[in-house]
């Protein structure tokens, strides 16, 4: 399985369980508030990002780096976008898509981690504890 694949299910399932958190502010104020809440937090790096996106993307970087939460980032805001809608569409009370900001998701810790959660979790552990830079973005098949 590759990291992609494995952060498409990742994410599908942490919509379908309430787990995912959307947008930089909602996240900002979930890292701040519980941390070690967070399994992985998911930046998306579109080419066609502004200056300010850029700036918050480096700070959520720098903050989990700092407390060491797993980060791993995406190849596309909107595929985000399209895997969470699917998961989204299936739950019956649930935001509107169109005013959720995919440019930054958290998905909160489970009890139960399925094999996708613990590969995703590992990929990004061995570059957190290891030191080492994180490689490109990952892609994410729609």
């Amino acid at each position: 399985m590759t990291i992609g694949k494995a952060l498409g299910e990742v994410l599908k399932r942490a919509f379908a369980e309430d787990r995912a958190i959307c947008g930089v502010f909602e996240c900002a104020q979930y890292l701040e508030a519980y941390p070690e809440g967070v399994l992985i937090c998911i930046l998306s790096e579109d080419k066609s990002q502004d200056l300010a996106v850029r700036i918050q993307h480096t700070l959520f970087e720098a903050y989990c780096r700092e407390h060491e939460i797993k980060f791993v980032k995406t190849d596309s805001c909107q595929k985000l976008s399209v895997i969470c809608s699917s998961a989204k569409s299936k739950m019956e009370s649930c935001h509107s898509l169109e005013r959720l900001d995919f440019n930054c998701v958290l998905v909160r810790c489970s009890n139960n981690l399925s094999s996708e959660e613990e590969f995703v979790a590992e990929y990004c552990e061995n570059f957190l504890l290891g030191g080492l830079a994180y490689p490109a973005t990952v892609q994410i098949p729609v």
